[in-house]
C-alpha cells in the first residue's frame, strides 16, 4: 500500500502524442470512474474525441457498466489476446518506462516503498515533459495540449530542502522561517512543491532552498553537516504548467 493507501495505478496513454495520465486506485473497480474523469478532462482540454479504447482483457475494463458506457459514447474497444502482451505494446511499454523511472528515483533517494505513489507521479510529470524521438523531439505535453512546457522548476526527487514556512503557519515570531524536509513531487493544479516532514506529514509550499545532492533518507547522509554547501533556490512551476 502507498502512503495514501493506494494499491493500484491505471495509466491512460494517448497513442498519437505519447502523453500519459496516471490515476491512483484503492480498488480495481475504481478504474471505470477514473476513465470517465480522464475522458471528460482530455476532451475538454483538447479538440479531440476518444474514438478507440485499446486494453488488455483485465476484468476491471469489462464490467457491464463499463461496457455499456463505451457503447453509449460510440467508443470502439480493441482488446489484446490473453497473454499476448505485445498486441497492447504501447501501453505495456509506458507502464514499464514509468515504473523504471519511478523506482530508480525512489531507491536513489532511499525513500520507503510506501512513497511509490509520489515517485510514480513525479516520473510521469517528468516523462510528459521530456522530448521523444517519435515526436521529432517534441514533448508529449506539447503535442497533446499544444503548449511548450517550462522545466526550469524541476528538482531532484527525494533531495533535502529547506521549505519556507509562511507567517501564518509559524508557532510564534521566534519560530524558524524554514524547515528541513524531503522533496517528494509537484503539487498538481497549483504552483508549488510537495515536501515530507520528519514526522511523515505532507507539506505544500511554493518556496524553498533545495540541496539536490543531499538525500536525508539515506543513512550515510542523514546529518545536517552532510548537506552540500551550494543550494539551489526554488523556482515554482510556471502558471501555464500546473
Amino acid at each position: 500500500l502507498s502512503y495514501h493507501k493506494f494499491k493500484y495505478v491505471v495509466t491512460f496513454f494517448d497513442d498519437c502524442s505519447s502523453h500519459a495520465v496516471s490515476v491512483m486506485l484503492q480498488k480495481k473497480s475504481e478504474a471505470f470512474q477514473a476513465f470517465k474523469d480522464f475522458k471528460t478532462w482530455a476532451e475538454k482540454q483538447t479538440d479531440w474525441k476518444i474514438k478507440k479504447f485499446c486494453v488488455d482483457r483485465g476484468g476491471e475494463f469489462f464490467s457491464d457498466e463499463f461496457t455499456k458506457y463505451l457503447k453509449s459514447e460510440g467508443i470502439e474497444t480493441n482488446t489484446s489476446e490473453p497473454y499476448v502482451h505485445q498486441q497492447n505494446g504501447r501501453a505495456e511499454r509506458i507502464h514499464r518506462t514509468l515504473m523504471d523511472k519511478s523506482e530508480a528515483m525512489r531507491h536513489h533517494a532511499c525513500c520507503p516503498e510506501s512513497w511509490w505513489e509520489f515517485s510514480y507521479s513525479t516520473a510521469m510529470h517528468v516523462y510528459n515533459r521530456t522530448p521523444i524521438r517519435r515526436l521529432n523531439w517534441k514533448t508529449p505535453i506539447e503535442v497533446f495540449l499544444k503548449k511548450k512546457p517550462d522545466v526550469s522548476y524541476f528538482r531532484t526527487f527525494g533531495c533535502g530542502a529547506y521549505a519556507f514556512i509562511p507567517t501564518g503557519k509559524r508557532k510564534n515570531k521566534q519560530s524558524p522561517h524554514s524547515e528541513a524536509m524531503v522533496f517528494i513531487g509537484y503539487d498538481k493544479g497549483s504552483k508549488g512543491y510537495m515536501f515530507m516532514h520528519n514526522d511523515n506529514t505532507i507539506y505544500y509550499g511554493a518556496q524553498g532552498t533545495f540541496y539536490e545532492k543531499w538525500f536525508p533518507r539515506c543513512k550515510n547522509e542523514s546529518g545536517y553537516n552532510n548537506k552540500p554547501a551550494i543550494p539551489v533556490q526554488s523556482n515554482p512551476p510556471n502558471e501555464n504548467d500546473k
